[in-house]
């Protein structure tokens, strides 16, 4: 029975609160969060889908966080209860979908920004 053990490596006991604090401690450390954040509240500003000033700031600051937590736990939790449906090429196919889209999104905004010159 320990000739096993050995055979099987230790076991991991799994903590979810340690693995949530590495992921903070790491995206908090991350140089391009504030790069990242600062392009994509200066977009939402030029888009003019709000108006800019101080009274909005915390209403938009919750509302990101709310969105990026119910978007980190919906993915956690399907990826969770899902994990042995995904292949390796559905994986492959569900970022290159995700790449596909972003170009999508990218392309849209360079239209914007030809657009606002073009009349300006």
């Amino acid at each position: 029975r320990q000739m096993q053990a050995v055979i099987d490596g230790p076991t991991t006991v799994e903590r979810p609160w340690r693995s949530f604090g590495v992921g903070l401690s790491v995206t908090l450390l991350n140089p391009t969060l504030l790069a990242t954040w600062a392009a994509a509240a200066t977009t939402i500003m030029s888009m003019d889908l709000f108006p800019v000033n101080g009274t909005y700031a915390l209403p938009f600051a919750i509302g990101v966080a709310a969105g990026a937590s119910a978007w980190f736990f919906l993915l956690i939790a399907l990826l969770s209860r899902y994990r042995d449906r995904f292949s390796e090429r559905a994986m492959q196919r569900t970022i290159r979908g995700m790449g596909y889209g972003l170009v999508v999104l990218g392309l849209w905004f360079l239209g914007v920004f030809i657009h606002w010159i073009a009349t300006s």
